[in-house]
């Protein structure tokens, strides 16, 4: 039976939604979920198998089928050493946004794009070989969700600037905003939702359901939103800004995505369209209360609701095998470390201070006095420029120093030199490698190892475990002189609350995903698919679902 093409296949990124915490049971849920789990293939465990976790990398990855080394966004900031400064993944001045409050939409503000991404994605290859019938279309809080999660450039990626309450675009995608857009903007969604008091669900038990209370040690409280339920809005100390944590953010999505439906026409024709979907409230609200909480509970039900809605809307547009979703995630995120430890696990925050300070004292004791370190981030460090004028062997023995410096601080479990990680090069011809088995004996289940790939990268091939997945992550000269990851179980932070995620534990690489496509005999059969996958399998899902090539840099097949 040869497929059913349809009229538009979606693919549906819950941002931050780790295996470990995500209930595959069809049962736990009552819409959208129930019926993905119901009716698709379920894929519980998909590995991210490179080593810096991250929602740009993320989505990226997703749109390419490649890892960051190839795709070349190294995560979502990383030190740029022109610029002295660090910068955001989207950051592109010659493509300023645009303020969509005033009546002539063409006025601009600082904008974003997805011009550092080297390869194409699914979008790229469907307005190529579609010649312009088909269109694709991303949506998301995030600007770097948005701009990566369809290719280098969809027809319009669209996210949330929370200085304006609006949606928006920038000059990379458009000439001017879309005229529903501005629309939107005129019938003040996000301005009268201001004061929204976000309860809990009163027919849902949290407190049994989660197995913890609703205030939690690792909780954040400051004066964005509380730890305890109700959140109000109103009483926030910048309610637009606090709203992307709440289920809000989600609805904003999918108001956003019925619009775009009728605004750009998707579905209206026989040629397939692209949608992607990215649901950023669930990062925010995981960094902010952690995985545990009531509060992303109560999120991800919600959610779960108004996706059945959405997805009812779909079967009146295009009937019920008219259309096509993966649903999946970005990344996972580490459990909440002052749960964990009140539960006698080994876990904690690694302060980036105490990185920068003992890099620098150790670059001193090779290279004698001066500022040696020019950036710290959460996985590299980069040395200053005067650093290159020193002798070989000099900067060999610093770098030696540095990584036995950071590695022996509490709570880092992996310290490397990048120059003896990041082996990929333009033009290196990707190969397949078996997995291999490494550093995964840590308590808890979440230790660090490597994934299988159907296609690898240069010498990545050669390496195993936090090698290979730091490998497919970094690109020499870009990524800085060190990388480091903690110990699985901790984070390398600046904040005191909350969990977070960016290194290669299993809690933070491993995430579920669904193909629902009832009118594909491929998909079509509901099942749980045992196979080992991995997160680069996505795309070339997603571009066999719109009957398209894979993208180029893509190697892996897709989902089986």
């Amino acid at each position: 039976m040869a497929p059913i093409s349809p009229k538009l296949v979606l693919l549906i990124v819950v941002d931050q939604l780790p295996s470990w915490s995500f209930e595959l049971q069809p049962e736990r849920w009552q819409g959208g979920l129930r019926r993905l789990l119901e009716g698709g293939v379920v894929y519980p465990e998909m590995t991210l198998p490179y080593a810096i976790t991250y929602t740009a990398s993320g989505h990226a990855a997703l749109a390419t089928g490649a890892p960051p080394a190839v795709t070349g966004v190294l995560g979502n900031y990383w030190y740029r050493p022109r610029a002295g400064a660090q910068l955001s993944a989207t950051h592109d001045p010659d493509s300023p946004g645009f303020f969509v409050a005033c009546d002539d939409p063409v006025a601009e503000r600082d904008g974003s794009s997805s011009a550092v991404m080297r390869v194409e994605g699914v979008a790229d290859v469907l307005a190529r070989e579609r010649a312009g019938r088909s269109r694709s279309v991303s949506v998301s809080l995030k600007d770097r969700s948005a701009v990566f999660g369809a290719g280098r450039r969809p027809d319009l990626a669209i996210w949330y600037d929370e200085d304006q309450a609006a949606m928006t675009t920038s000059r990379f995608y458009t000439d001017r905003v879309p005229a529903w857009l501005h629309q939107m903007y005129r019938d003040r969604w996000v301005e009268s939702r201001l004061d929204w008091v976000w309860t809990p669900l009163a027919d849902v038990d949290h407190g049994a359901r989660t197995g913890v209370r609703d205030d939690m040690p690792g909780e954040s409280r400051g004066s964005l939103l509380g730890a305890v339920f109700p959140h109000s809005l109103g009483n926030s100390s910048r309610p637009a800004d606090a709203l992307k944590r709440t289920p809000l953010g989600d609805e904003l999505v999918f108001e956003t995505a019925m619009r775009a439906l009728d605004g750009e026409g998707l579905g209206a024709d026989d040629s397939p369209d692209f949608l992607v979907l990215s649901f950023s409230a669930h990062d925010y609200a995981g960094h902010y209360w952690g995985q545990e909480s009531w509060e992303r509970l109560d999120l991800l039900i919600r959610f779960d609701r108004a996706l059945g809605h959405f997805l009812e809307s779909l079967d009146r547009r295009f009937g019920e095998r008219g259309w096509a979703a993966v649903l999946t995630s970005d990344h996972g995120a580490v459990r909440l470390v002052e749960h964990r430890a009140v539960g006698g696990h080994d876990a904690g925050r690694v302060a980036l201070a105490d990185i920068g300070r003992v890099a620098q004292g150790a670059a001193a004791r090779v290279l004698g006095p001066g500022e040696w370190i020019a950036h710290r981030g959460q996985a590299t460090l980069h040395l200053a420029a005067e650093f290159a004028s020193r002798e070989d062997a000099e900067r060999s023995a610093a770098l030696d120093a540095i990584v036995a410096a950071v590695g022996a601080i509490e709570g880092v479990g992996y310290a490397a030199r990048v120059d003896q990680l990041a082996e990929v090069a333009e033009g290196v011809e990707v190969r397949e490698i078996a997995e291999t088995a490494a550093r995964s004996s840590v308590a808890g289940g979440v230790g660090y190892d490597s994934a299988a790939v159907d296609g690898d990268i240069g010498g990545c091939d050669r390496k195993s475990g936090i090698q290979a997945l730091a490998c497919r992550s970094l690109i020499a000269g870009l990524s800085g002189d060190i990388y480091y990851a903690p110990e699985p179980g901790y984070l390398i932070t600046s904040y005191p609350t909350g969990t977070g995620h960016g290194a290669p534990s299993r809690d933070e690489r491993v995430v579920p995903a669904v193909v629902y496509a009832p009118g594909d005999p491929r998909w079509g059969q509901a099942r749980h698919a045992p196979e080992a996958v991995t997160i680069l399998q996505v795309a070339p899902t997603l571009s066999a679902l719109l009957g398209v090539s894979a993208p180029a840099a893509a190697r892996a097949p897709a989902l089986p």
